[in-house]
């Protein structure tokens, strides 16, 4: 029989069951953060655990504060809407939850058309009348727009033409929030926003901020295409993009999606009456939302509590699975189809 540890009685603590469990894990998995030491004792063994454990609650609380909230708040926390806080506390309460480990196994990848078919699909089918987009990269997605279109980014990196069929393409190199602030896409191309596609900063709060200022621009059955929701591993959902931490559990190397997976649950926990679908497009999937109302004021008045609702929650502690589960993603070659692309969209 192997010796696990000296008695309970020499140390001066009880040993529990957990404390054996911690203790057979340090021992025979060797968690890499353990490093070269092993502990001797059980009770040692979960002294260590409950010092990463928390290291690493730290970490998160540094990396996950989200950008401006705080200062948005002057240091104040807002009251938080029960149905908010209930969807937080089964967040972290539902389901089985181990001390020590967590199912950190990833999803099968997705294997859909890629964004820029699925976009190109929806230009073809639903012939928009004005196009937005934001995050444009090399211009793969803006390439397909035919109609009058507005594109924002920071940096552009355009190494193709754009221009197509479009009878205007106004491009704004700034961050979406000064465009926003500065200009009113409604004013710019003479009637509201028939397509959009958000694509910037992977940071939950930066999305939701410009779903609040695309969707008072849209009409009732405007479409906004959202990029990047569903990360197939822990390391794509990281929101430090520097961290490296969790590389080897990822197939998609150097990818990013940020936490704007936040973005979708905090939508539907705020505005039950969008319709929010979700595909399986290649590698990180698309959101279409629809049903919009552009004079809503909900997510605008509630954006600093929203954002400070969800600032804690990591996917680990959601659930990737469980996430995924709940998204009930749909077959994206379904929208290169008219008659059930009509299912989802009417414009």
């Amino acid at each position: 029989m192997h010796r696990i540890g000296p008695p309970a009685a020499a140390i001066g603590t009880s040993v529990t069951a957990k404390h054996i469990h911690t203790y057979i894990i340090c021992q025979y998995m060797q968690p890499a953060w353990l490093g070269r030491s092993r502990p001797r004792s059980p009770i040692r063994a979960a002294a260590l655990v409950d010092r990463q454990v928390a290291a690493q609650a730290a970490h998160r609380r540094a990396v996950r504060r989200p950008v401006g909230a705080r200062r948005l708040t002057g240091g104040r926390r807002f009251p938080v809407d029960a149905r908010v806080r209930s969807c937080h506390d089964r967040a972290i309460m539902e389901g089985p939850r181990m001390s020590i480990t967590a199912d950190t196994a990833p999803v099968p990848m997705l294997t859909g058309p890629r964004h820029e078919e699925v976009l190109a699909a929806l230009h073809q089918l639903l012939t928009p009348r004005t196009y937005l987009e934001i995050g444009i990269e090399q211009g793969q997605t803006l390439r397909a727009a035919r109609c009058p279109s507005i594109a924002i980014d920071p940096v552009f990196s355009i190494d193709q033409s754009i221009i197509g069929e479009k009878p205007e393409c106004l491009l704004y190199r700034m961050p979406s929030d000064r465009f926003f602030d500065k200009h009113d896409p409604v004013t710019l191309l003479g009637e509201q926003l028939d397509l959009a596609f958000l694509d910037g900063l992977h940071l939950y709060e930066f999305l939701l901020r410009d779903f609040i200022n695309v969707e008072a621009c849209c009409r009732r059955n405007s479409v906004i295409v959202l990029h990047d929701c569903v990360p197939t591993d822990l390391y794509l959902a990281r929101r430090d993009r520097q961290d490296e931490s969790l590389r080897a559990q990822t197939r998609i190397p150097g990818g990013w999606c940020g936490d704007v997976w936040k973005t979708v649950l905090i939508l539907r926990a705020y505005r039950p009456d969008l319709r929010i679908e979700t595909f399986d497009s290649a590698y990180t999937g698309v959101v279409l939302v629809t049903n919009l109302d552009p004079e809503s004021q909900v997510l605008t008045e509630r954006y600093v509590e929203a954002v400070e609702s969800f600032a804690e929650l990591s996917l680990q502690d959601y659930g990737l699975h469980r996430y995924i589960d709940e998204l009930a993603m749909r077959d994206a070659r379904s929208l290169f189809d008219p008659v059930q692309l009509a299912r989802y969209v009417w414009m």
